[in-house]
């Protein structure tokens, strides 16, 4: 699935259909469809992992950086959506697609990568820093 999130373009799109087949693309439908109820679990999830941190008093000096990036899981799952229909656009007509739905979903998911990544930096981030200040 992968490798379809960041085809980027129609020819790479065409060389991964062609690949994968008739029976691995209607799985594939399958898989992003799934993909749908995924987001909210893991937006749900990390946003309440850093809500949790942030109320705790982890971060004591970041807690209002805390309650902002407790959003950012929800706007993860925002572009995950749409990054889901053009995939849904691409493997329900994998011949005739809009040409635009690559490009798209590439963005999408490049954006909601960096955001989850971005969550979890700061949860790692804060709890260093968290520790370094009681050790110090």
């Amino acid at each position: 699935m992968i490798d379809l999130e960041f085809a980027w373009n129609a020819e790479q799109i065409d060389n991964i259909f062609t690949s994968w087949g008739d029976d691995l693309i209607a799985k594939e439908i399958n898989a992003v469809i799934l993909d749908f109820g995924f987001l909210l679990v893991y937006s749900l999830s990390l946003a309440g992992i850093t809500l949790i941190l942030t109320k705790s008093g982890v971060f004591k000096s970041w807690t209002k950086f805390g309650y902002y990036f407790t959003l950012i899981p929800f706007f993860a799952a925002g572009f995950d959506a749409v990054e889901n229909i053009n995939l849904l656009l691409m493997l329900s007509s994998p011949s005739s697609f809009p040409s635009f739905a690559p490009l798209v979903a590439s963005i999408c998911a490049t954006i909601k990568f960096g955001l989850i990544i971005a969550t979890i930096l700061f949860w790692v981030i804060g709890l260093v820093y968290s520790v370094i200040k009681r050790i110090l």
